[in-house]
């Protein structure tokens, strides 16, 4: 628990210091691909397959493409447009304002 709370602490500072290199969406492209090979990786070394149900393929590639694709785009562009303080602080609050939001739409 101690290794994600320094991945995730360090995510802002890196990913900015990172996208001033780089230009950012290529910096989403790599990040992207290198985790997709992680993943495929510890599958096959826990001898897992992944497998899915040929109809769900569609909301395989829809979740690929908003859960990820999508929030990786709004990460980036959003790191690369403010400070990694300010980025980090407004990821911190979403629980505040999942909260705010769930009481005002009555979930």
């Amino acid at each position: 628990m101690l290794c994600v709370v320094v991945i995730w602490g360090v995510n802002f500072t890196v990913v900015k210091q990172t996208i001033s290199e780089i230009y950012p969406m290529a910096f989403a492209a790599i990040r992207f691909s290198l985790a997709t090979v992680f993943i495929v990786v510890v599958l096959h070394a826990r001898g897992e397959v992944l497998r899915f149900k040929r109809d769900d393929s569609l909301k395989v590639l829809i979740m690929g493409l908003l859960g990820i694709a999508a929030c990786q785009t709004f990460f980036i562009q959003g790191i690369a447009r403010t400070t990694a303080g300010n980025a980090s602080l407004l990821v911190g609050t979403t629980p505040i304002f999942v909260t705010i939001m769930s009481v005002l739409l009555h979930i």
